[in-house]
């Protein structure tokens, strides 16, 4: 979805459905965003944090980054 200045209100999912969904039907591209929406929404339900958008290649690298370091519990 895109504001009325054709900015989107979430680019990382717009710029997800515009590079994967070349070829599938419009239902498709509409359950695969759901389906990451519902994702986000558990993820700030379990960690109790609000969301915040991130770019894919930031929260990759900040991923292997947490997961290299030693579990101490």
């Amino acid at each position: 979805r895109t504001k009325r200045n054709s900015e989107a209100i979430n680019p990382v999912l717009l710029n997800y459905y515009k590079n994967n969904m070349n070829g599938k039907s419009k239902k498709v591209g509409l359950v695969a965003i759901m389906h990451k929406l519902m994702n986000y929404i558990f993820s700030v339900l379990r960690n109790q944090k609000p969301y915040e958008v991130r770019n894919p290649k930031l929260h990759c690298k900040m991923y292997l980054e947490n997961k290299s370091l030693p579990n101490i519990a």
